[in-house]
């Protein structure tokens, strides 16, 4: 699982939800490209990974490292309050290094 726990949501290639046979297979396991009917076309990523860099005062500061075809597409730092909800303003990106934060933060705290 990429972000620690199996998730569920919205797909954002199709704006609706996802069907649950593909977010366990495609979603949650990344690299969906040839395996997921909805994935985009083109040189969209098909993974991302994260790390947690510190920990310091209720913000956690993360690595992410988006693949392609697994080698590196875009790579770097995001900072996240670890209290904080998922604000409707957030990117993708910074929703699923949410995700991976409660993970982290259920398995650790």
């Amino acid at each position: 699982m990429t972000l620690g726990d199996p998730h569920t949501g919205t797909c954002t290639a199709e704006g609706a939800p996802a069907a649950a046979g593909r977010v366990r297979t495609c979603c949650n396991a990344g690299y969906a490209r040839h395996a997921c009917p909805s994935f985009p076309g083109g040189d969209a990523p098909d993974a991302v990974r994260f790390n947690i860099l510190r920990r310091n005062a209720g913000v956690a500061t993360l690595q992410y490292v988006v693949e392609r075809d697994h080698h590196p597409f875009e790579h770097g730092t995001l900072e996240l309050r670890e209290t904080v909800g998922s604000e409707s303003s957030e990117s993708t990106l910074q929703r699923q290094a949410r995700a991976f934060l409660q993970s982290y933060l259920r398995r650790t705290v």
